[in-house]
């Protein structure tokens, strides 16, 4: 038992009160009980959100939340290969960027064959280019022989005609 006594200074009592070990003991449980009962129900009341919480953003990922992530750096990063990744609700964050990587994939791909395309194209604009220019050239020699022998020929007709005036002249005067 515990006690205690005390002189009152104004009247000169004393005054003293106890109690035993095995009643604090008692008063101590009882309390502590009702403050692990409050405790346990302030918990629950804070873990059963969180929890739920926790599994609507797992679910709402598709997967955990470090395979999202290296997903998504993959991607970040240019890599489109397809690997082997877990099956996720295509609503989900993890879905929606395997759909968005096959997207790009595909896209990519598309942009491809049309450069592929375009450049067979420029060779082929390159080649008819070459080949008009050489025909070109062809034209331009032959128009310059054409413009020599109208030449020669004008020149030939001219001499025809001066020795057709010196024919005439002649006979005149024979």
């Amino acid at each position: 038992k515990l006690s205690i006594a005390k002189l009152s200074p104004r009247w000169q009592w004393v005054v003293g009160t106890g109690i035993g070990f095995n009643e604090v003991n008692a008063r101590f449980w009882e309390s502590a009980k009702w403050q692990l009962l409050i405790c346990l129900i302030v918990m629950t009341i804070i873990v059963v959100p969180v929890v739920i919480f926790a599994q609507r953003l797992n679910r709402g990922l598709g997967a955990e939340l470090s395979e999202v992530l290296v997903l998504v750096r993959d991607v970040a990063n240019g890599d489109l290969t397809e690997r082997e990744h877990r099956k996720a609700d295509e609503n989900s964050i993890y879905g929606s960027v395997v759909r968005m990587r096959s997207a790009l994939r595909d896209m990519i791909g598309s942009i491809s064959g049309a450069v592929d395309r375009l450049h067979s194209i420029s060779d082929d604009i390159v080649r008819k280019a070459e080949t008009s220019n050489a025909m070109a050239e062809d034209q331009s020699t032959n128009t310059i022989k054409i413009a020599s022998a109208a030449e020669e020929f004008n020149m030939q007709t001219k001499n025809a005609m001066q020795q057709a005036q010196v024919a005439t002249g002649q006979t005149d005067s024979a």
